[in-house]
C-alpha cells in the first residue's frame, strides 16, 4: 500500500513487516508463496521467571489466507468476500453479491 506521496507502506499481522519487501507482497496477490518472512517467537517460563524472545524463519504460503473468499481476475487476486458459518449444518456461506447466499458444506 502506498501513502498519498508514493511511499511504500509495509504492515503485516504476526510477521515483522521489515522483513518483507513489496515484491513479496505482490508474490502473494499472484498466488506464490514467500519463504523469507521472520516472525518474532517468545517462550514464558513461570516457574523461574524467564521470557526468551528470538526470531524465527517462515514460509508464507499463498493459500493460507482462510478467513475470506479470495476473488481472482486473470488469475491476480483483486478482492475478497466474506465467508460466514452457518454451526447449524455445519456449512460455509459465500457471497456472491449483497443479495444472494450460496451455502457449501463444510468437510
Amino acid at each position: 500500500m502506498c501513502n498519498d506521496m508514493g511511499k511504500f507502506i509495509n504492515k503485516a499481522k504476526g510477521i515483522k513487516s521489515k522483513s518483507l519487501s513489496y515484491f513479496d507482497y505482490t508474490k502473494l496477490l499472484n498466488n506464490t508463496n514467500i519463504d523469507t518472512a521472520i516472525k518474532r517467537e517468545s517462550k514464558i517460563n513461570c516457574t523461574i521467571g524467564d521470557v526468551k524472545i528470538t526470531d524465527k524463519n517462515v514460509n508464507i504460503l499463498a493459500d493460507s489466507y482462510t478467513k475470506r473468499n479470495k476473488n481472482f481476475i486473470e488469475g491476480k487476486w483483486v478482492d475478497t468476500r466474506p465467508l460466514i458459518i452457518n454451526y447449524l449444518d455445519k456449512s460455509i456461506v459465500l457471497y456472491t453479491n449483497r443479495l444472494s447466499l450460496i451455502p457449501y458444506p463444510l468437510y
